[in-house]
């Protein structure tokens, strides 16, 4: 529903915010999959900060949450 408004596909923002979400799952899987695979190859190190890619949606959502509750 985030292009269903007329011209919303002609809007930059929202046309980021949708590829945003979209793509979520994909890094999603990449953090798991690389984080397993450099676990298994005794990397611990390299496996936290891989199996930390996800926050890299996450971040922002709770950064606007407490910018919003703090103004």
């Amino acid at each position: 529903m985030g292009l269903g408004a007329p011209g919303s596909e002609e809007n930059l923002v929202v046309v980021a915010i949708i590829l945003t979400i979209w793509v979520y799952p994909l890094g999603l899987g990449v953090g798991i999959i690389s984080s397993w695979i450099a676990y298994a190859l005794k990397k611990d190190r390299l496996a936290y900060w891989l199996n930390c890619i996800p926050l890299l949606w996450i971040a922002p959502i709770v950064i606007f949450w407490g910018y919003a509750l703090l103004s």
